[in-house]
């Protein structure tokens, strides 16, 4: 069986499958820690495009449910790429 986490970190995977250098404003190079506090996390977006905060949230609600974001953020800020991504992540959950 699959461990939860690693099926979790997959699908994060999916989701930023466009802008993989975000991992790296996430997660530590062992995969399954945070870099940082999820609240430390998305307090230093300040440089970061409105759709990549969009991500970094979606992300961190994938991981434990601390990223907070807004349907209106993920319709009105994330591309037509992205949101696909954002549906093949929610669905490699599901099976």
């Amino acid at each position: 069986m699959e461990r939860v986490e690693n099926k979790i970190y997959k699908a994060i995977s999916i989701l930023l499958k466009d802008c993989p250098h975000l991992m790296g404003r996430i997660f530590k190079s062992n995969k399954y820690e945070l870099v940082a506090s999820p609240q430390q996390i998305t307090e230093n977006m300040q440089l970061l495009s409105s759709g990549e905060k969009v991500l970094i949230k979606a992300a961190l609600d994938f991981w434990n449910g601390s990223g907070r974001v807004a349907l209106s953020d993920v319709l009105y800020r994330l591309s037509p790429n992205n949101i696909k991504n954002l549906q093949t992540a929610i669905a490699s959950l599901q099976n």
